[in-house]
């Protein structure tokens, strides 16, 4: 006669259980107390809020740490890039929404393959350092306009501090406030700012709109040829030889 010396626990299964066989302790069935157990084990925000804080702040001065970094060794480059936003912003979200549509799959179809999958983590590499070069750039312009509006002078390195930390601030305060859609202002600000990244070379060179190109300089006006105008020469008059008088002639006589 088999028998089991203790208690029986099932999980997601029926026990058969032969009318001979012995339990000395109890059968117990968690299938349905599963789903109660995770969640006392599940980590939310409402059961630590102060991580969630504390990371938040973390995340933004991190974030704002880095665009110091960035615009202290590059300025000119973020310079570039924060005047293309700025100048054409539909023309540079449209086009980091394209690289989006684009390098995303892209970087699945190489990573998932063997020989392709060192390719495909660099275009990954690549993709986020452009998406953050570009929020760096227009946190950079909004804190010289800030710096612009209260009449100061401070360095790019310090505007760039300011503005990045508002920005991000402002983004992730929209992520908790609106979960569901919160993340579409993040995604259409990163979208501008990889267009823009794009649109310079990693602000290598500036761009410049049609209206804003050097029209072409004017011919210069072709002066006319010199006219020579021959003046006619004037002839002296011909000296007549004076005749001696009688009388100079009987005194030299």
């Amino acid at each position: 006669t088999p028998k089991i010396d203790g208690e029986v626990i099932t999980i997601g299964a029926n026990m058969d259980k032969s009318d001979g066989a012995l339990i000395t302790g109890d059968v117990l069935d968690v299938t349905h107390s599963l789903p109660n157990m995770v969640h006392v084990f599940k980590i939310t925000p409402d059961i630590f809020p102060e991580v969630n804080i504390i990371w938040f702040v973390l995340r933004i001065f991190l974030w704002a740490a880095l665009a110091t970094l960035i615009v202290l060794f590059v300025p000119n480059a973020c310079g570039r890039v924060a005047q293309a936003f700025t100048q054409q912003p539909l023309i540079a979200g449209g086009l980091g929404l394209l690289t989006i549509i684009l390098a995303i799959p892209l970087t699945i179809i190489f990573i998932i393959t063997i020989i392709f999958s060192p390719l495909g983590l660099f275009l990954l590499l690549v993709l986020v350092i452009s998406w953050a070069f570009g929020l760096i750039s227009i946190g950079l312009e909004i804190g010289k306009r800030l710096v612009s509006m209260i009449k100061r002078d401070w360095a790019d390195p310090v505007s760039a501090f300011l503005g990045t930390f508002i920005l991000i601030f402002v983004l992730g305060y929209f992520n908790q406030l609106i979960p569901c859609i919160g993340w579409m202002f993040s995604a259409v600000v990163g979208m501008i700012g990889l267009g823009a990244v794009i649109m310079t070379r990693f602000g290598t060179q500036s761009y410049t709109t049609t209206s804003e190109s050097p029209s072409p300089k004017a011919p210069a006006p072709v002066s006319p040829p010199p006219v020579s105008v021959s003046v006619p020469m004037l002839e002296e008059p011909e000296h007549k030889e004076e005749q001696p008088s009688p009388k100079e002639d009987q005194n030299a006589g």
